[in-house]
């Protein structure tokens, strides 16, 4: 049945680009044609070669489809977790920044004007702050 596949779809080749993904049993063959649609996704990659890419164009996909075609369950799962980690991490602003925004915030708004000097928490003295003295 293979055989007459290929052979219907004009080569391996056309076979493998032509046919949709639901109807390639094979995890090989999925693999495959995932490599495939990502060398189409850049033109750079047929520098010097523009006719097979040519032959090829029709069947250029986005690299976003293209990094998704042929994956197995496991591997879709990894690389969405990996996904939403990124994103997560992207979207956290450190502390730092956040508090250094809130006090330029103020500061232009003129809310730390009318601010007592007294009222700022004096640092307790600690256990080093007596050995610091005494070699002083």
């Amino acid at each position: 049945r293979g055989i007459r596949l290929v052979d219907e779809a004009n080569g391996f080749d056309n076979y493998i680009l032509k046919t949709p993904v639901n109807e390639i049993y094979a995890w090989t063959l999925l693999k495959l044609k995932r490599e495939m649609l990502l060398r189409l996704t850049d033109k750079d990659n047929f520098s010097g070669r523009t006719s097979v890419y040519d032959k090829y164009e029709e069947f250029c996909v986005p690299h976003e489809v293209a990094d998704w075609t042929g994956l197995t369950l496991q591997e879709a799962i990894r690389k969405q977790l990996t996904l939403d980690r990124i994103e997560k991490e992207k979207a956290e602003v450190p502390l730092k920044s956040r508090y250094r925004q809130e006090l330029l915030f103020l500061l232009e708004g003129g809310h730390l004007d009318d601010m007592d000097p007294d009222l700022v928490v004096e640092k307790k003295p600690g256990i080093m702050d007596g050995i610091k003295n005494a070699f002083k």
